[in-house]
């Protein structure tokens, strides 16, 4: 280890610190030499998790700032808003909720020690960071101070909710000069409709390719500003009697044209020259009190997003917008980690169009149909069966009557022989078509183990079905139609049987590997 040259060992230390802590920390008990060599790229990618870890890493970042180089930071803690009818809107609307977040619980923080900590780390390393993920409830940190600091070359962020009082004032220069994409997990609270968000944008993020929204509302005119930003037509003014309107909510919502708010919608979009990805997550809508005026204009934008995308989607326009089926932020732990590691990796999930247009966005999107395609390998497997047991199981029975020539053992081993062969063909052919047609994301290893274990178990299934009925039968009719039967019965037991039925009903779906 010693002859080994110690640039190439440094090379190697930054590719594999992209886990967020666990192989630096590793490294640093392999060895002196291998702890002083991998030192610079110890820390270049951190993730913490909680405000134990917070705390500690802000007293070690503090001693030692001038040999820690922090380019990829997560921060975050055990208790991140939670998606129920109790949420707080923006100061707009103090009635009706278009996000649906609220607050998780707090009284196990320590609200002062996060936020010192926070702003300890964020100080120590805003100069070097490329890539910050930043998702702290608003009770427990106070996330304006934290963008108000310069990141001068940072990427990629992602906060939790990303209003106009947490940048500073315009006079000043961008505090994102090379930010390119931006997620706000709650992107309405604090905004008006006045085109604050927009306006801070284009100021702020001059550089910005990928914007992602979620959790918003009616409230900061979205599809209007897409119209706008991206050249997308408005529709033809309506009639109504002698009289032309301009169409300005509901499906065809734009600015009116030659007010305030369309000019610096103009001017915002003129900033932002770059901005040509949006992905769009809005919440549910929840109604807070008795009067509907929300829930009308929260319905108005769903469908003018939805106008706005299929123009953008059907029209020759430079841009892309993937609305994502209606639904609560991705803010768990675990799904934060997840994305931290993807863009760190230059894996970022949430900028594909094939996951992004899948509406609605979901696991059910991939399950069902492969479990309904995968149900006809028992077929499958049946048919192979009866195209080569019946006849070797005459041989053997006439034979062994006749002459006991053709034994047990050359049976056994003349159908072992023939029927894998066109299973190994139809295994990794179907597996090759699902990921395909579903578009899955996989290795190797992912694909050969669902071509054995979910493909080749339903036909070994169907064929050993097979055996139990037609080894009882001697012609081939009452077997099909009985094996048909009960192929049938285990193909709606899988994906559907098992969840509609009384529990005890419901043990049959474990009879079957379809389950």
């Amino acid at each position: 280890m010693d002859r080994f040259p110690l640039e190439l060992l440094q090379m190697i230390a930054v590719e594999a610190c992209v886990d967020g802590g666990p192989t630096g920390c590793a490294l640093s008990i392999v060895s002196r030499h291998v702890r002083n060599a991998t030192a610079p790229a110890r820390y270049r990618t951190v993730a913490l998790v909680g405000q134990a870890s917070i705390a500690s890493f802000a007293q070690l970042i503090e001693k030692r700032a001038a040999l820690i180089q922090v380019h990829h930071l997560l921060v975050t803690v055990e208790s991140l808003p939670d998606n129920d009818a109790n949420s707080k809107d923006s100061k707009a609307d103090d009635q009706d909720s278009a996000d649906g977040a609220d607050d998780g619980p707090v009284d196990e923080l320590d609200e002062d020690i996060i936020e010192a900590s926070v702003m300890t780390i964020l100080r120590a390393a805003a100069s070097s960071l490329k890539t910050l993920f930043l998702h702290i409830d608003e009770h427990v940190f106070d996330m304006p101070q934290a963008l108000a600091l310069r990141y001068p070359l940072l990427e990629d962020l992602s906060v939790t909710q990303f209003n106009p009082n947490c940048i500073a004032d315009d006079s000043g220069s961008p505090g994102f000069p090379q930010l390119k994409r931006l997620y706000s997990a709650y992107a309405s609270r604090g905004y008006s409709r006045h085109n604050t968000l927009w306006h801070r944008l284009s100021v702020h993020t001059p550089r910005l390719e990928t914007l992602r929204l979620s959790g918003f509302s009616y409230t900061i005119q979205v599809p209007e500003f897409l119209r706008v930003l991206l050249d997308v037509p408005p529709p033809a003014p309506g009639m109504i009697g002698n009289q032309r309107l301009a169409p300005v909510a509901g499906e065809n919502a734009q600015y009116r044209p030659g007010s305030r708010e369309a000019a610096s919608a103009a001017t915002a979009a003129a900033r932002l020259p770059l901005l040509r990805t949006i992905i769009l997550h809005h919440g549910v809508y929840v109604q807070k009190g008795w009067c509907g005026t929300g829930r009308f204009a929260h319905s108005g934008m769903r469908v003018a997003l939805w106008k706005v995308a299929d123009q953008v989607k059907q029209g020759e326009v430079n841009g892309e917008v993937h609305y994502l089926h209606p639904g609560p932020p991705r803010d768990s732990i675990a799904e934060l980690r997840g994305d931290f590691l993807d863009v760190v990796s230059g894996r970022d999930d949430y900028e594909t169009p094939a996951v992004c247009d899948l509406v609605p966005a979901g696991a059910h999107d991939r399950i069902c149909p492969v479990a309904e395609c995968k149900s006809s390998a028992a077929f499958v497997g049946f048919l192979n069966l009866a195209a080569l047991y019946p006849m070797e199981k005459t041989v053997f029975l006439y034979d062994s009557a006749a002459g006991g020539r053709y034994s047990s053992a050359t049976f056994v081993a003349t159908f072992s022989t023939l029927a894998p062969v066109p299973e190994r063909v139809y295994a990794p052919l179907f597996a090759l078509v699902m990921n395909v047609a579903t578009g899955m994301r996989t290795d190797a290893r992912i694909f050969f183990a669902f071509a054995t274990a979910a493909v080749w178990v339903q036909l070994l299934f169907g064929e050993s079905i097979g055996i139990a009925f037609a080894s009882f039968f001697d012609t081939a009719g009452p077997s099909v139609s009985l094996v048909s039967v009960v192929l049938y019965i285990a193909a709606q037991a899988g994906p559907a049987f098992s969840a509609s039925v009384a529990p005890f009903l419901a043990v049959l779906a474990w009879a079957f590997p379809m389950k």
